[in-house]
């Protein structure tokens, strides 16, 4: 997704803790050229090759608006991170999202290989997640451990698909006609028939599937 800076924050209606995600415009400039150096940067489907060699990344405000849209529609799930509030300015950009206290998938494997009855919770967790994306015809394309985060620091684990910058329709899409084909995600996951072509083979439910088997395999 696109790089920020996350803080935690008390909403004062009710008092529940949130993650609020700051962007501003300040960094755009430095941001915008993470993204064109970066694989996972590839944010737009070009149609052919020579489009893709023209076309650079979206600017960063309409990368952080993409996502943010995406994530609205989605009805509620409990495996996917809900996304409260959205406030873009001229100056700074927020977006206010549910907390999760445990950190993510990666701070638990740096404690240590996780039980197998843990590694099986968690799977199942994020299958249902990727199952609940997939029905709706969307693909994460940037599954991996930081991009999964435990909800409670204490307790049974409860896993949360979070960072949907990379993730777009797997097929046509009735908004822009293009289907997901640039090459974006991070490197060690991404499958290999996303690798091998130079055009850009179109980025299937079967890539986030191959993702997550890298990631299990972690």
């Amino acid at each position: 997704g696109v790089a920020a800076d996350v803080v935690e924050a008390t909403r004062t209606a009710d008092g529940t803790r949130v993650a609020i995600k700051v962007l501003a415009r300040r960094r755009r400039r430095r941001d915008a050229a993470r993204l064109q150096r970066a694989d996972s940067a590839a944010l737009a489907a070009p149609e052919s090759d020579s489009e893709r060699k023209r076309q650079k990344p979206p600017p960063f405000r309409e990368a952080v608006r993409r996502e943010l849209l995406l994530q609205r529609a989605l009805p509620f799930h409990r495996h996917v991170v809900q996304c409260h509030e959205v406030v873009l300015s001229s100056a700074t950009n927020y977006v206010v999202m549910e907390k999760a206290e445990g950190g993510t998938l990666l701070d638990v494997v740096r404690h240590g290989t996780p039980p197998e009855a843990v590694a099986r919770r968690a799977s199942a967790q994020i299958l249902d997640a990727l199952s609940f994306l997939h029905a709706r015809g969307i693909v994460h394309r940037d599954l991996k451990l930081e991009n999964v985060l435990v909800r409670d620091a204490d307790g049974p684990l409860h896993v949360l698909l979070c960072d949907f910058g990379s993730a777009r329709f797997s097929s046509t899409s009735a908004t822009n006609g293009k289907a997901a084909t640039a090459h974006v995600g991070t490197l060690p996951y991404m499958a290999p028939e996303l690798l091998r072509s130079a055009q850009g083979a179109a980025y299937t439910k079967a890539a986030d599937v191959y993702s997550l088997g890298i990631l299990l395999a972690e």
